[in-house]
């Protein structure tokens, strides 16, 4: 199963990344059940997004308020999901390279995502000419994680908050992109972000291939 955050757009742009990226990964069998949260509190009112979310069998709608904190998604993998958990920013489009995901007991996955550098060319290094180890989208864990009780205030999509959950798994979370691809769907200009302006911490997720992992 997954977890997808979204928060409505009355941009038509990018209304249409999050639809295409939730539609694509509708039809990957690796999953079982995509759960959105829908922000209400960066709703405009119109419901617009909500309006065009597809009718689909594996497809579970849910309004929140606020961002969801990583300590709410675990304990909802923890709780809902048969295995595997995948936690991703709505604009992300998953690719069959999750059957790649092995056994990860008490690890988490922390996969940087591929960009779009042109329209028919991918990169995982968007950060001047690096893979970019600060800012994440992608995390997946087992069913049975134990979260650190720090967690409970650091929420999705926030500056840093790929750091912090580093920082507190402490040494468990590892980042295998060049093996598992996830791409950032965005159709507008000023595709790739700076990242000047997020805020520092001590902890990165280290680029490792699978098999230095297992």
């Amino acid at each position: 199963s997954t977890g997808d955050t979204s928060s409505a757009a009355s941009d038509v742009y990018k209304r249409q990344e999050y639809l295409s990226a939730l539609e694509h990964n509708l039809e990957l069998s690796a999953f079982s059940r995509i759960v959105v949260l829908y922000d209400i509190d960066r709703d405009t009112g119109s419901d617009d997004l909500f309006g065009h979310l597809p009718p689909h069998p594996k497809l579970d709608v849910r309004k929140i308020s606020g961002r969801p904190s990583f300590a709410y998604l675990i304990s909802l993998g923890n709780t809902e999901a048969k295995d595997m958990t995948a936690i991703a920013n709505a604009d992300i489009a998953f690719t069959p390279d999750l059957a790649k995901v092995p056994e990860l007991g008490q690890s988490v996955l922390a996969v940087t995502r591929w960009e779009f550098v042109d329209e028919d060319r991918i990169s995982v290094k968007h950060v001047g000419g690096r893979v970019n180890e600060e800012s994440i989208d992608t995390w997946l864990f087992e069913k049975g994680l134990q979260a650190p009780e720090e967690l409970a205030d650091i929420r999705l999509g926030t500056p840093a908050c790929d750091g912090y959950l580093s920082l507190y798994f402490s040494g468990r979370v590892f980042n295998p992109c060049w093996d598992i691809r996830t791409l950032h769907i965005h159709f507008q200009g000023g595709r790739v972000g700076d990242y000047v302006n997020i805020p520092k911490v001590d902890a990165t997720s280290p680029v490792v291939s699978l098999a230095d992992l297992y």
